[in-house]
């Protein structure tokens, strides 16, 4: 862990603050979740890029500083994600990508120096259940995992998937996903079969440290 500190000696930090109002509070870990396909790893990656930018690509987000994100992705590819990025803005600068292989548990202390070395300030993982390893139920994998992630001092967004059955309102897996992140989005998308255009509404489910944002509604036109 960190050095002691007396909380009296420690500077005020002010009102809770977004790396990307309100979808990502700065410093803390924040998960989104959505079924497969909802379009979440468009949006994580667009608010990479709005960081990277200083300015932002979603409407209705706040983006009020900048520098550099990292992508961790156990799903796709880097082609995958470059196409992506070519059809969100191509000439974007400060986005990093690394394709992952074993949980992130396994990896934390490469992953830490990486993210120390290069100063990046906002790391997404893309998906919590293949970066547990799979073990989305196993409480002390989970744990595991949010453990790794303090380690890299910087803001963390997760992406994960919706229950099958049960409660809708939190990610799927172990209660710990909903019990240990500090901010929790779901995404739910609406769209026509042969629409190009795709009706995205952002639900908030919990805040820790600030109170719980109304919906936000975004298109996204493909």
């Amino acid at each position: 862990g960190d050095p002691m500190v007396w909380l009296d000696e420690v500077e005020d930090p002010g009102a809770v603050a977004y790396l990307a109002d309100p979808l990502l509070e700065t410093a803390e870990h924040n998960i989104l979740f959505a079924d497969g396909g909802s379009t979440k790893s468009f949006l994580a990656l667009a608010l990479c890029m709005s960081y990277a930018a200083g300015k932002s690509l979603v409407p209705g987000v706040g983006i009020s500083t900048q520098g550099k994100a990292l992508y961790l992705d156990w799903e796709t590819s880097k082609e995958s994600q470059r196409r992506r990025f070519r059809r969100l803005a191509d000439n974007c600068e400060g986005v990093a990508y690394k394709r992952m292989i074993a949980p992130l548990a396994d990896t934390g202390d490469e992953l830490a120096q990486l993210i120390s070395h290069h100063e990046f300030g906002l790391v997404v993982c893309d998906s919590a259940s293949m970066a547990s390893g799979g073990e989305i139920m196993d409480e002390a994998a989970v744990a595991r995992y949010f453990l790794t992630c303090r380690t890299f001092k910087a803001t963390v967004q997760t992406l994960a998937h919706v229950p099958k059955h049960g409660e809708h309102d939190r990610p799927i897996g172990s209660t710990y996903w909903y019990n240990q992140a500090r901010v929790v989005w779901e995404l739910v998308k609406d769209q026509t079969e042969g629409d190009d255009v795709a009706r995205l509404d952002l639900i908030q489910h919990k805040s820790n440290n600030d109170r719980v944002h109304r919906p936000l509604g975004l298109e996204l036109d493909f």
